[in-house]
C-alpha cells in the first residue's frame, strides 16, 4: 500500500543543483521484506520556465505513484524544490523499486531519492517487573530475581539496570546488563 503527501522540507540546497533526467529506474536494496518505509523523492525543474513542457509518471513496486506529474505546475515556478513523500512496504527480496518513465510530454527530471526507516518504535515505557525478591547470599552479596514483563507493543526489552538506596527513588546503580 502507498500513500503520498507533499513535504515543505527540502533537503539542502545542493541536492537541487545537479538533476537526473530520463526514463530510469532505482532498486533499493537491503531493507527489511514487508516493512513499511518512507520514500521521500526530491524535484525541482531546472530547464523549463512554464507549466506544460515536462510531465512524465513514476511508480513505486510497480505501483504508479504519480501520472504526467508536472514539476513546473507542481511548484508554480522555475528552481523550486517539490518533495513528495510516500509510503512504501519492500517487496519480498527487502528492495523498493523506483521507476521513473516518460510521460506525455518530455522526459522525467528528479534531484534526490531518500529512503526513511518506519517512525514506529517503541514510544511506550514498559511497565516495572513484578514479584521482586532480594535474598541475603552473604554478608556482602544480595540476589535480586523478579519476574520478567511482556514489553509493550513495538517494542524490546534488551538490558536492565537495578538501583539501591535507602529513599524511595534510589538513583545509585548497583547492577547493569544486558539480557
Amino acid at each position: 500500500m502507498l500513500f503520498r503527501s507533499i513535504s515543505t522540507t527540502a533537503a539542502p540546497a545542493v541536492v537541487y543543483q545537479t538533476a537526473r533526467e530520463g526514463a530510469t529506474t532505482y532498486t533499493i536494496p537491503g531493507l527489511t521484506a514487508g516493512t513499511s518505509y518512507t520514500v521521500r523523492l526530491h524535484f525541482a525543474e531546472l530547464y523549463f520556465t512554464a507549466a506544460g513542457n515536462r510531465e512524465f509518471n513514476v511508480a513505486i513496486n510497480g505501483t504508479t505513484v504519480l501520472t504526467n506529474f508536472d514539476l513546473y505546475a507542481t511548484a508554480g515556478a522555475k528552481d523550486t524544490a517539490v518533495v513528495e513523500n510516500f509510503t512504501a512496504t519492500a517487496n519480498s527480496s527487502g528492495d523498493i523499486v523506483i521507476a521513473f518513465t516518460n510521460g506525455a510530454v518530455n522526459q522525467p527530471e528528479f534531484e534526490g531519492i531518500e529512503v526513511l526507516g518506519s517512525s514506529t518504535g517503541c514510544t511506550t515505557i514498559p511497565s516495572a517487573p513484578t514479584n521482586l525478591v532480594a535474598t541475603a547470599s552473604s554478608s556482602s552479596a544480595i540476589g535480586v530475581t523478579w519476574t520478567a514483563v511482556t514489553p509493550p507493543a513495538n517494542c524490546t526489552i534488551s538490558s536492565y539496570t537495578v538501583y539501591g538506596g535507602t529513599t524511595a527513588n534510589p538513583t545509585t546503580v548497583i547492577a547493569s546488563g544486558e539480557i
